[in-house]
């Protein structure tokens, strides 16, 4: 589960109900022991199939929520026969494409890809069968399209719930426009990338169809604000930008921002790229983020993340330069369609939950689930 998500819903049963959370992360080396998530205690325990106990004491009137994916072997759910309670189980992730995958391939490291190659190959039916077989009795998904794919998959509708992420509302934030300043974009247009520039997320093609974007429109502009993570390779970033012909239309930040400092580059942008070429856990915080402040996405096609966001998106096929410079192209030549992507986005915005109304489904849904 992504860590936000897992922390805010734990979080919150711990201090407004009467449920006692702890969250276990399976660990190799030293396990047993803790520490704290904001008021959850998080403990350390084996991985499943390296000791045969790993549940803290528990009894039957306990809950376990237990992530799973497509991939998940009788191997690795084995453990939770152990546990005498009540299970849900969740999907963190999406649905795979074995074709976008493969477009991945020589992109992205393969051992990164790995996983979603198995993903994507697995009978949708075959998770079903073990979670009846370990005695699962519901299914939480992040998106409705994976969830259709559970249901077809043969798990029953009524025991499947889409609860999606969570999102911080940006409307109280007051902006620092420090850096916004420091870049003269006041009044100007440019489009937007943010985050970290791994592979993954589609820098390197964002930057080749950047180029390919300029050579028609000698205003364009695309400002970079990249987030230097652990494992972030920079070499591979600058020596793509190096080989552009229109690098000079590029401006590059490296380093951290605050969210104040971040939100006038956002609200500002013609639009926003978040080309991932594969979404990793669905659906990315970061989307909710740009389309509240009524910026459309420009993005690829990726399962429930861009089905979900597409009334303010453009949607691009996956990993095509070409497709992604001509998204580039309709957001910035076109008022009408730059406008109507904009009040979509602001419209779907208002019907999604905030962290405090997804804490609440979670809640109602456990509670559902522990009183059958």
């Amino acid at each position: 589960m992504p860590w936000r998500t897992l922390i805010e819903a734990a979080n919150h049963l711990q201090k407004n109900s009467d449920f006692q959370v702890s969250i276990l992360s399976a660990e190799t080396g030293n396990t047993g022991g803790k520490r704290m998530a904001g008021e959850v205690p998080v403990i350390t325990v084996p991985k499943p199939g390296r000791q045969k106990q790993i549940f803290p004491s528990h009894g039957p009137a306990d809950l376990l929520i237990c992530p799973v994916t497509w991939r998940t072997r009788n191997s690795s759910l084995k453990f939770t026969g152990e546990f005498k309670g009540r299970k849900i189980a969740y999907f963190p992730g999406g649905v795979y494409s074995i074709d976008n995958i493969l477009r991945a391939l020589g992109t992205v490291p393969v051992k990164t890809l790995l996983p979603y190659i198995a993903d994507s190959v697995t009978p949708h039916d075959r998770i079903a069968g073990l979670l009846k077989k370990y005695g699962f009795s519901h299914v939480i998904t992040f998106s409705e399209f994976t969830r259709e794919h559970v249901i077809k998959g043969g798990w029953p509708a009524k025991d499947v719930t889409t609860i999606l992420p969570g999102y911080d509302p940006s409307g109280n934030l007051e902006e620092d426009l420090h850096w916004f300043s420091e870049f003269g974009l006041s009044g100007r247009k440019y489009l937007l990338f943010m985050g970290s520039p791994t592979p993954i997320r589609g820098s390197g093609i964002l930057l080749k169809a950047l180029d390919k974007f300029a050579s028609t429109r000698p205003d364009a502009q695309l400002v970079c604000l990249l987030r230097a993570d652990p494992g972030v390779e920079k070499t591979q970033f600058d020596q793509t930008l190096a080989r552009l012909v229109h690098a000079d239309k590029i401006r590059v930040f490296w380093g951290k921002m605050t969210p104040a400092e971040l939100k006038p580059f956002i609200r500002n942008s013609r639009a926003v790229a978040l080309p991932f070429l594969v979404v990793p856990s669905e659906i990315p915080v970061t989307f909710f983020e740009v389309l509240e402040m009524g910026v459309p996405v420009i993005t690829f096609e990726n399962g429930g993340t861009s089905r979900y966001i597409a009334p303010g998106s453009v949607t691009c096929k996956p990993l095509s330069v070409k497709s992604l410079a001509t998204g580039m192209r309709l957001l910035w030549d076109s008022d009408r369609i730059h406008d109507e992507k904009s009040a979509n986005a602001v419209n779907l915005i208002k019907s999604h939950p905030t962290w405090q109304q997804m804490n609440a489904q979670w809640e109602t849904t456990i509670r559902k689930c522990t009183s059958s």
